[in-house]
Order: structure tokens, then sequence, then C-alpha cells
């Protein structure tokens, strides 16, 4: 597969941003801090709760395929943690389609370190970028993973599970 040079799929990256940024004002929530670009993309009030801090990957083109793409390492000679391994968000959207999938950040590296060897690691972008293509019907049934669509967005499950230490098996 082809991948476009990071510079080129920028633009994509926040046309997916935008898109969860509208969902969430639409609902009703409160985004307070944009281009956190180094840590997270940006951080959200809902339901004057506390602010979630957000990561947004706009994967539109794999949204047939049934899989998350989950990046764990960066680099071919000395790789080094990064995606969700490093990420400061406490919220991650998927964007797939008119489908977004989302989930507590935590929860999920647990859930990959408990399921370590379960799914190969895979080579993908074009920095040397591995990590994790994981089956969505494998996520489903946990509190801290959940479906939706824009207008559900701020009522996913995922803000009434809150649980950052939540056990993920």
């Amino acid at each position: 597969m082809d991948y476009k040079p990071f510079d080129q799929s920028l633009p994509d990256g926040h046309g997916g941003e935008r898109r969860v940024i509208d969902a969430l004002v639409a609902s009703g929530a409160q985004v307070q801090h944009l281009d956190c670009r180094s840590a997270f993309d940006f951080t959200a009030t809902i339901h004057f709760g506390h602010p979630e801090r957000f990561e947004v990957k706009r994967e539109d083109n794999y949204a047939d395929s049934g899989n998350l793409c989950l990046e764990v390492l960066q680099g071919r000679r000395e790789p080094k943690a990064s995606g969700i391994s490093v990420s400061e968000s406490t919220v991650c959207v998927h964007t797939l389609g008119e489908k977004l999938a989302v989930y507590r950040t935590q929860p999920m590296r647990l859930f990959l370190k408990a399921n370590e060897g379960r799914w190969p690691l895979r080579p993908f972008g074009d920095n040397g970028n591995r990590g994790y293509v994981v089956p969505i019907t494998d996520l489903l049934a946990h509190p801290w993973f959940n479906m939706t669509d824009d207008a559900g967005l701020a009522k996913s499950q995922v803000f009434l599970s809150g649980s950052e230490t939540a056990v993920a098996q």
C-alpha cells in the first residue's frame, strides 16, 4: 500500500479534527485548546464535565475494513515509542467514513499490552511507523470503546465510563 508523506497527509488530519470539533460543538461541548499538536489535538469539555484531551485519527480510507490501526512505534533504525504509546490524550477518535470509533487512551494501552502477540506488529506510514491492526469486533464489549456517528459523539459511553484506569482485558 502507498502512504502519503506526512506533510501531504496533514491537511486530511486537520479535516478529521475539524469534523470531530464541529460534532462536539453541535452537541453543546466547549472546545478550549486547539493546536496542541505535540501531545494531543485539542481539549473539550462535554456536558459540564472536566476537560478531555482529544487525539483524532482520520482513517476514512479504511472505513470498510472493520479494523483500527494503532501506531505504537516510529523510526526505521532506532524505533521510538509513538502514537498511542506516547499520546497525552484521554480520548481518541478515529473517523471511519460516516462512523466514529471513540475510546479512552489509557484503557486501550492496557488492552494492547494485555493482548501483546495477538496481532502482528505491522509496518505502515512513511516514517517506519509500526502498529497493530485490531479488529473492531475485539473492542465492542469494552465500556471504554464505542462506535457512533457525529450526532452521537458527545453522548458516547466513553464519557460516562470516565475511568482512565479501567481494567482492559
